[in-house]
């Protein structure tokens, strides 16, 4: 009785090995993107933080300047900025109004829509860091994450092909 190829060890073997490079290379372009991933949020993170050091160090028609300055030189940076007064007012920037559940506590966080740099109102992956400055106002800042989204779709493309 003649056995079939797929009854064969050497076949087992080979859907053995098979499988597991394929296991290794997912595992592997998880580690990565995970990585890189870490890398750009940090960066990104110290980026707000940062330019919220400059503009809480200003008086506050200088941080009016600074807050412009951000918005037209680093457009690729931060591309939303707002300043308030201690109440709520527009002062500066971009983003003319604070959201009500806004955490205001100097810490990144993240955030699915904001404005660009045109003001209008973008559905992305972003950052934001929100303070109160030591005379009252509150600064908030915020940072285009779609680099994260760049970085996910090669690693899924190079892992999938």
């Amino acid at each position: 009785m003649p056995v079939g190829f797929r009854n064969t060890r050497t076949f087992r073997l080979a859907c053995l090995f098979s499988v597991g490079i394929f296991v290794l290379i997912t595992t592997i372009s998880v580690l990565i993107y995970w990585q890189i991933a870490m890398v750009i949020l940090h960066r990104s993170d110290g980026a707000l933080y940062r330019n919220a050091y400059l503009v809480a160090d200003e008086n506050s028609d200088d941080a009016k300047h600074d807050i412009e300055r951000m918005l037209d030189a680093e457009s690729r940076i931060i591309v939303a900025a707002g300043l308030f007064d201690p109440h709520g007012g527009f002062i500066a920037g971009n983003i003319h109004e604070l959201s009500p559940n806004l955490p205001i506590d100097g810490l990144t966080h993240p955030v699915p829509a904001f404005p660009d740099c045109c003001g209008h109102r973008t559905n992305g992956n972003g950052r934001f860091l929100a303070q109160t400055l030591a005379d009252g106002r509150i600064l908030l800042l915020a940072r285009n994450m779609d680099t994260l989204d760049m970085v996910g779709q090669t690693i899924r493309d190079s892992a999938l092909t």
